[in-house]
């Protein structure tokens, strides 16, 4: 009875520790599966290999499906996790390319668009990470931000000057204003001159509208009315035109400053001129000059009206061309002047300034018979030209004329005191 109890007694605790055994193991088991599998609604033969991939736990999770790969049953599913393992490696491996060639603006979409493929990620979540914390990072953003910033600089600088060209605008309309800076320089006379055609004068078209703007610059120089005559063209090219190349919102405050631009009283001209053939007066040029919105005036001048006889020879007929750069610019600047609301000289006659302009030549060289002559053809055509009286009246001195010097000399008093 005894021996049987402990016989009984004794494998029930056999029983017992089996049992307990059986337990401690299937706990560790339980302890030492890995992170994010799911033992109970996942029990396939790659259930252990997808968790650690879905974790991120890249390396793991293919030791893990090269594993299921030696069983039969799990060799389809292994092949598939490795092949999308390839994949996301791939992904991150060419991210990290691009963030080590320096290209961090690509490498960064790279990560996002690896990231919102496998939100699990820890590759592209890593690197995603490490593009913020670089120290060559521009916190700033990419070059379209800084070319953004740039465009908007550049949009608030124009809408500057816009406001700025508005009220210069304004002044240059207002009696007051006009004459002051920046307005006075806007207003300024210019005349462009083109080349001359040359008609019956071949290669001669440059150089005398060449001699014609030297003048010009020198009447300009010596005339208080005439506050600057320029030889460059009419049309200027600002840095406005092409300010509008910097993006849509400068383009159109380019436009708006060009549009401000025309509306200036501003003062251009524009000559254009043809030498004529001999015709019995020596050759000419017939000079057209144009401002805004219309011809301001047109004339031909000729050679022998200016103390140019005709010549023998080629050589002095193209000097007499040459020297009719000088009665030229004279009537340039007088009917500019005038179209643009000067007072030029002492004549109200352009021909007769060209006249008066064209003896005091005529006088420096010494001819004083010449140039007396075309001081009394200014004043046949305009008696009011004080300037040909004046000099006229001088030469007439020195010759001892005194009768016609003092009377020629109070006839340009008389129209200075009028």
């Amino acid at each position: 009875m005894g021996t049987r109890w402990d016989m009984n007694y004794r494998m029930s605790w056999a029983r017992l520790i089996a049992s307990l055994s059986l337990m401690v193991v299937w706990a560790l088991l339980a302890i030492t599966a890995p992170a994010g599998a799911d033992t109970q609604s996942d029990t396939g033969p790659c259930s252990t290999a997808d968790a650690l991939y879905k974790s991120g736990r890249f390396g793991l999770a293919e030791a893990a499906y090269a594993k299921a790969l030696e069983k039969p049953e799990s060799q389809a599913c292994a092949q598939d996790g490795l092949a999308q393992l390839d994949k996301s490696k791939t992904e991150c491996e060419a991210a990290a390319a691009l963030e080590k060639a320096g290209q961090d603006a690509e490498a960064r979409k790279a990560y996002e668009a690896a990231l919102q493929k496998r939100p699990n990620s820890k590759c592209a979540a890593t690197g995603l990470e490490s593009l913020k914390e670089s120290p060559g990072d521009d916190p700033g953003g990419t070059s379209e931000d800084i070319l953004s910033w740039l465009g908007l600089i550049a949009l608030i600088i124009g809408i500057g000057a816009a406001i700025v060209s508005i009220l210069v605008l304004l002044m240059t309309h207002v009696p007051k204003l006009r004459d002051l800076p920046p307005a006075r320089g806007i207003r300024a006379v210019r005349v462009g001159i083109d080349a001359f055609d040359n008609g019956a004068h071949e290669g001669q078209g440059a150089p005398v509208a060449a001699l014609a703007r030297s003048k010009i610059r020198s009447f300009g120089e010596k005339s208080e009315k005439l506050t600057m005559i320029d030889s460059q063209a009419a049309v200027e090219e600002t840095i406005w035109t092409k300010f509008g190349a910097i993006n849509d919102q400068a383009k159109g405050v380019s436009a708006v400053i060009e549009l401000v631009g025309s509306l200036y009283a501003r003062r251009r001209y524009q000559v254009t001129g043809v030498l004529q053939a001999d015709g019995g007066n020596g050759p000419g040029l017939s000079l057209s000059l144009r401002g805004k919105q219309k011809i301001e005036g047109a004339t031909t001048l000729w050679a022998k009206g200016f103390g140019l006889e005709a010549a023998a020879d080629d050589a002095p007929a193209t000097e007499r061309l040459h020297k009719l750069a000088v009665p030229a610019a004279a009537w340039i600047s007088h009917v500019t002047a005038t179209a643009a609301g000067e007072t030029p000289g002492g004549a109200k006659d352009p021909v007769s300034w060209a006249l008066f302009k064209t003896g005091g030549e005529w006088e420096s060289d010494g001819n004083t018979d010449k140039a007396a002559a075309l001081y009394r053809a200014a004043i046949d055509i305009d008696p009011s030209n004080w300037g040909a009286l004046a000099q006229l009246g001088a030469l007439e001195s020195e010759s001892r004329d005194y009768a016609a010097a003092i009377k020629h000399l109070e006839q340009a008093v008389g129209v200075l005191e009028r």
